[in-house]
């Protein structure tokens, strides 16, 4: 085979061991003669050499003794295979050397192209990602255009059919309005009318709907009774008087009128607590005709809270419970009204061991034991309005108190897992007040009852002296009669 092209030969004469002549020629390794110095002794036949080595040794055996001459002969073939093994060990790094030089210079070849190809195809990527990145780019800023003139051009088209609307609206009318309501004519300003956002009258004159005038003298005709349409428009021009309005009405005149004010859109503005109004006004007039005082008190002080709001006076509830709000309802469980928390989740409402509580709707219990978010220590005795209940004997869950609060609270007596809450502040928002005919009914009885009482109780007095006088022995009795009638007023 060819030898590497890095590879130099090794001229060796075949000599006896330890005669050899001639020099090692290698590349820059430092094995030879330097690089680049020229060679100019090439090799001979091998066969040759092995023949002058047998003449000289053919020579030589006439010249010595037979044990010499075996020796010889021995001499020459130990060399000759010192130099054969020799030459393969010459042969073996040479090859070695080239294959190694070869192989690191593919390695190197393979790494350039490597680094060369990884760069274009990175060039390549980065190349195409502008690209796509530029296109992407230029679809969202067309769309982004487009999406603008498309909004820009609707508000455009609703600014000017506004106007044009407004335009309308104000061509019928130059500062007032004529309407005709079931046959009553009324006069008015379209400020006035349109003075509530959202009720039947400030749509109708908006400008957004087409409406035409009913006769030749320019009125607007609505198809609805005109007994009370004056106070409507008395309310809507000094808004906040309901109270003036209706304060001669009887229960009948204040029913119609309800119906048209709801009609029109305004009962939530003129009586936001009509509804609790009407039960605190059954609850009154129930405790009137068939209650004991007490529940005469009791049933005053309840409509007096028909809106209230319940809150720590420090920080102490968590944000869902802090001034939350509650309205009286129509439903009554364990013989007292239930208060319904504003947002619909919970309510207020005595359970059956006379607790009052606050808990979620769909954990209602009745009965059993109390289950309560928030509940009061005081049971037992009568019913009385959340108003009335000490306001130092609240407790709460972990659920309604802030977590710091809750670690270091005071446990309650017969709630391990509720802590007892500072204060608890309640803040009336609506009730009843002595304007209203029930509730002055109802006053007016306790009035009497405790007239009543004092006439009795001087009458007595009076009975007692007289027989004290006269008889020292009924002294005694009139005691005991008197502290009878303490436990019976107690």
């Amino acid at each position: 085979k060819a030898r590497p092209a890095c590879a130099t030969s090794r001229r060796i004469s075949l000599r006896p061991s330890g005669t050899t002549t001639g020099r090692r020629d290698t590349c820059d390794g430092g094995r030879g003669v330097a690089r680049g110095a020229s060679v100019t002794q090439t090799k001979q036949p091998r066969y040759r050499s092995h023949c002058h080595a047998s003449s000289i040794a053919s020579s030589m055996s006439g010249m010595l003794p037979n044990k010499q001459q075996k020796r010889s002969h021995d001499d020459v073939a130990s060399g000759k295979e010192e130099i054969a093994q020799r030459e393969r060990e010459i042969l073996l790094q040479v090859y070695t050397d080239g294959c190694i030089h070869q192989v690191a210079k593919i390695l190197e070849d393979a790494k350039a192209e490597a680094q060369k190809a990884a760069a274009e195809i990175l060039e390549n990527a980065k190349a195409g990602a502008k690209e796509v990145a530029a296109k992407i780019v230029k679809e969202a800023e067309a769309v982004g255009r487009n999406r603008v003139n498309a909004i820009t051009k609707q508000g455009y088209e609703a600014l000017e059919a506004e106007r044009i609307a407004m335009a309308k609206a104000n061509s019928f009318q130059t500062g007032k309005v004529l309407l005709n309501v079931g046959g009553r004519n009324f006069e008015t300003s379209l400020d006035t009318l349109r003075s509530i956002p959202g009720t039947y009258l400030e749509s109708m004159f908006s400008g957004r709907h087409e409406i035409t005038q009913s006769d030749a003298k320019g009125r607007y005709f609505i198809d609805r009774p005109g007994k009370h349409f004056q106070l409507i428009l008395n309310y809507l021009r000094d808004s906040g008087t309901v109270k003036v309005i209706t304060s001669d009405m009887t229960a009948g005149q204040m029913k119609a009128f309800m119906v048209e004010a709801g009609f029109y859109g305004f009962l939530d503005h003129m009586m936001p607590y009509h509804a609790q109004e009407v039960v605190g006004e059954s609850l009154l007039r129930r405790a009137c005709l068939t209650g004991t005082r007490r529940e005469q008190q009791t049933a005053v002080a309840q409509v007096g809270a028909l809106v209230f709001e319940i809150g720590s006076t420090t920080p102490f509830l968590t944000d869902e419970f802090q001034d939350m709000r509650f309205v009286i309802t129509d439903q009554f469980i364990n013989g007292a009204p239930v208060w319904d928390a504003v947002g619909g989740k919970y309510f207020m409402y005595r359970n059956a061991i006379d607790h009052m509580q606050v808990t979620i709707k769909k954990e209602r219990r009745v009965e059993g034991k109390p289950v309560g978010t928030i509940i009061h220590e005081k049971f037992g005795g009568p019913i009385v309005a959340p108003t009335e209940l000490p306001p130092n004997q609240w407790f709460s869950c972990s659920h309604a108190t802030l977590e710091s609060q809750y670690a270091s609270g005071e446990r309650g007596p017969f709630w391990s897992k509720l802590v007892r809450v500072p204060a608890m502040r309640i803040t009336v928002v609506h009730g009843l007040d002595a304007g209203n005919p029930a509730m002055a009914l109802v006053l007016q009885k306790l009035a009497v009852h405790v007239d009543d009482s004092d006439s009795a109780g001087a009458s007595d007095g009076d009975d007692r002296s007289s027989d004290s006088d006269s008889d020292g022995d009924s002294g005694s009795d009139s005691d005991s009669d008197d502290n009878d009638d303490d436990d019976d007023a107690a």
